[in-house]
């Protein structure tokens, strides 16, 4: 009976959702003959996007309407232009969001994006002439019978920032670091969006792999590190050491150190902070915006999008501190011989019969000050990458580097100040005088250090799935058609592949839809193009023509991705002294020492 029941409710939705479209599509086909007879371009786009959406008469639309009119349109303005000027205008907007993140002193460690900064992305698209619902970006809309013009519109303004604050949160996740912090109530994971950038310190582990036990480093506001670096003490080092920030340009900073031990001398702590543009070595593990506005625009269907940002914020990228540690020990030894003579007198009954000068014993002597400069230089790596697409480890060992060993002896022959002091005259009776001989002076420096040397690497590991391989969770299906329920989640075994094949419910609707199925094969061209005009999508696009072979067996141009592409990158130095045999050059005088600055 409930079955009957459940039948005859789903004919008669059905029912309606086909007499509706065939209404919106004879309203929006007469707008669009109106607009393209008196040349409006923008408004006949428009026109041809909500026909596009109509699913019931999207085929005899095509063929019947829209091909003859998109000829006449694309004479001034195509499609694919409106979808790449569209994309253009979101990035520029995004570029020029002065505060879209800022760790400033009071950062709690998550990603929060303004409602103002989504507002102007929503404000220029609106600009255009379109609305969120003409590009698929609106989210569901639940009204009720008690709604007012005012509450009815705050619920649109609601759902259109869904879905633009879902993408620039996923791009954002993959370029901040992970700062995890602990309220009163217990931890505040998960109630939050956080960055997925992991950053450890070495702490000279013998090996930085999977099981290794790297320190992992804390955020520290940069106002607080600068105070601390300042010090210029142990203390100072001891708070800063194991902890990162990020300043007013977005990079990310850590201390390097040198500390100097001289014999009868306090010790000498000096702390430097090394900036370091980390997001220019993992931009090809970020995914930008532009990618999901293209996918969504592409696949009309944003709730498949969205588990595709679900993936995104599943990455882990991590970064490890390691540290090329320099011990120089230099000693200044002083050799000396002490020579001595005295005078004496021999008295008999009180009147001197004899007076005699006898020299002393030589004593040796040796004097050796000793100064040891420990200098601390970190350099990060990329030590882990994993994506929607891609995942790679890569180990590494610390290793001695080769010594360095000097010995300089001085005498009087090279060094006049050394020369023997002159024998004085014969003292009074009584007295003793001193000189000293045989002066030399030794000069000794050894340098050793560690750093940390590549391993061997793995090969990658393909995350983008096969056709058939899992979607959203199981949990997260209404029923075996593979129709997702509202709230889906994702985990480690979901793939882009499997999600092709996922019905979601397309918003404001009761149609559910499995992008595969639909436009993204149709459209995939088309998603192609526009990724192939954005320089930061380039490589992305390659991965796209892959998954789109894959799941169709259609040559798109990779039927081989080469992951080389994602390769993890080294940090280079523009100046510093990264190495031991730039630490030696530094200490004879051939470089000279400058602001250490890490990039790509």
């Amino acid at each position: 009976m409930d079955e009957e029941q459940n039948n005859e409710q789903s004919l008669a939705e059905k029912a309606s959702d086909t007499i509706q479209d065939t209404k919106d599509a004879v309203r929006d086909g007469a707008n669009l003959a109106k607009n393209v007879s008196t040349g409006n371009v923008l408004g006949a786009v428009k026109n041809g996007f909500s026909l596009l959406k109509n699913k019931k008469v999207r085929i005899a639309i095509i063929s019947a309407i829209l091909i003859p009119i998109i000829v006449v349109v694309s004479l001034a303005m195509s499609l694919f232009s409106i979808f790449d000027t569209i994309g253009n205008t979101i990035q520029s907007v995004i570029n020029s969001f002065v505060n879209l993140f800022t760790a400033d002193d009071s950062w709690d460690g998550s990603i929060t994006i303004k409602d103002d900064d989504i507002k102007k992305v929503i404000d220029n698209i609106q600009e255009m002439g379109f609305d969120m619902d003409d590009l698929w970006l609106l989210g569901d809309i639940e009204t009720d019978d008690t709604d007012t013009d005012e509450t009815l519109k705050a619920k649109q303004e609601e759902a259109s920032k869904k879905y633009v604050r879902k993408f620039l949160e996923a791009q954002l996740v993959t370029e901040t670091p992970h700062y995890e912090p602990v309220i009163a109530s217990g931890n505040a994971y998960n109630q939050k969006t956080y960055g997925q950038v992991y950053i450890y310190r070495a702490n000279d582990q013998e090996y930085i792999n999977e099981n290794s036990k790297a320190t992992p480093m804390s955020w520290m506001s940069y106002s607080t590190m600068q105070e601390e670096a300042a010090k210029n003490n142990e203390k100072g080092l001891n708070t800063i050491k194991n902890h990162y920030s990020i300043d007013d340009e977005g990079k990310l900073v850590i201390a390097q150190w040198t500390k100097i031990e001289t014999t009868g001398k306090a010790d000498e702590v000096i702390i430097s902070l090394k900036h370091i543009d980390y997001k220019s070595a993992i931009s090809q593990y970020t995914t930008p915006m532009n990618f999901f506005i293209y996918l969504t625009m592409v696949s009309q269907n944003p709730e498949f999008v969205s588990a595709v940002t679900d993936m995104v914020k599943n990455s882990r990228i991590e970064l490890t501190i390691m540290d090329t540690k320099t011990v120089n020990v230099e000693t200044d030894t002083y050799e000396y011989t002490t020579q001595t003579k005295t005078t004496y007198e021999t008295k008999k009954q009180g009147v001197v019969i004899n007076t005699e000068t006898r020299g002393g014993e030589p004593k040796n002597h040796s004097r050796k000050i000793t100064t040891t400069t420990t200098t601390v230089i970190p350099t990060p790596k990329i030590t882990y990458a994993r994506t929607w697409f891609y995942e790679q480890r890569v180990t590494y060992k610390i290793d001695n580097q080769d010594p360095y060993y000097n010995s300089e002896t001085y005498t009087a022959n090279e060094d006049p100040s050394l020369a023997e002091d002159p024998e004085p005259g014969d003292p009074p009776a009584g007295e003793t005088v001193v000189w000293n001989t045989d002066k030399c002076r030794t000069f000794t420096t050894n340098i050793t250090g560690t750093t940390y040397k590549e391993e061997p690497r793995r090969g990658v590991i393909d995350k983008t799935g096969e056709k058939g391989s899992n979607g959203v969770t199981q949990d997260s299906y209404k029923n075996e058609r593979r129709q997702v329920k509202n709230n889906f989640t994702v985990d480690d075994k979901t793939t882009f592949l499997g999600l092709l094949d996922d019905y979601f419910k397309i918003p404001n609707s009761n149609r559910y839809e499995a992008a595969g199925k639909t436009n993204m094969v149709s459209g995939a061209e088309w998603l192609f193009g526009l990724m192939e005009k954005d320089g930061r999508l380039q490589n992305l696009e390659q991965v796209m023509r892959y998954v789109m072979y894959k799941y169709t067996g259609k040559d798109y141009g990779v039927k081989e991705l080469d992951f080389s592409i994602f390769d993890i990158k080294d940090f280079s130095e523009i100046s510093g002294l990264g190495s031991l045999k730039a630490f030696i050059r530094y200490f004879e005088g051939t470089r000279e020492e400058g602001r250490t600055i890490c990039c790509i």
